[in-house]
């Protein structure tokens, strides 16, 4: 596992090509088309789009809506893998001999897309990366930890929120609208991505964007999940237009 990086990881488990440069999949993929998924294209190559950025696949916020596959979640089974099991599952597919994977074989190998090291990367998130998610987000996407807390965390002036003190609020602005995140659909700021994807923004809170210059929170220092919880409380409070 030595020269593998976990920020990396993450950022691969949220949108693989980008994170190596590559051009996205025109086409579903495979192992996707024998899930119960009504999704096409790209999406359905992200690891997050069958287990989920909860990481509780259809155990969490993906047993229902446009998400749901049917497929489970990792952080339940990867305790129970060994290394070599997740590094297989990943490069070629193999199902692991502990057993209990159902949808494996080589539709699930990514050795044409992704290189040794990358794999490797992936294995080491899954191992040390993964979060309990349910200890900061209730079941209705409403982030449960301290918003004044998270104040500081997100470090604009209480009083005068024009006034950056901080990271986050350094490139977001005070009010969370200095970077509109929308891809043409609509506007997408942070307090309107906080509280409709309240998941993928906890994920991207702690590991940042892939192909963007957001830095990851645990990189930053704030390691601890109840303070990254805060965090996201405090981004909920933000406007969403």
């Amino acid at each position: 596992m030595s020269g593998s990086d976990l920020r990396r990881g993450a950022l691969l488990w949220d949108e693989w090509w980008t994170v190596i440069g590559a051009g996205a999949p025109s086409d579903t993929f495979a192992l996707y088309t024998k899930t119960r998924g009504t999704q096409a294209g790209s999406a359905t190559w992200r690891c997050q789009e069958c287990h989920g950025w909860d990481y509780r696949g259809s155990m969490g916020a993906y047993a229902t809506g446009p998400h749901f596959t049917g497929v489970a979640g990792v952080i339940e089974r990867v305790p129970g893998r060994t290394n070599q099991e997740l590094y297989d599952v990943l490069k070629t597919g193999t199902p692991p001999a502990s057993g209990g994977s159902a949808l494996t074989g080589s539709d699930h190998s990514f050795d044409e897309q992704l290189d040794n090291d990358e794999i490797l990367a992936l294995v080491r998130f899954l191992r040390e990366g993964l979060v309990d998610t349910r200890a900061v987000i209730a079941a209705d996407g409403q982030a449960t930890g301290n918003a004044n807390a998270g104040q500081p965390l997100y470090a604009s002036s209480t009083s005068n929120p024009d006034l950056v003190v901080g990271q986050c609020a350094l490139c977001h602005g005070g009010d969370g609208k200095a970077i509109d995140m929308g891809d043409g659909g609509g506007s997408v700021f942070v307090g309107t991505a906080a509280r409709g994807e309240p998941w993928r923004t906890l994920h991207r809170i702690r590991w940042g964007v892939p192909g963007t210059s957001m830095p990851s929170a645990v990189e930053r220092g704030i390691t601890e999940l109840a303070d990254q919880g805060d965090l996201l409380a405090y981004t909920q409070t933000l406007p969403a237009q």
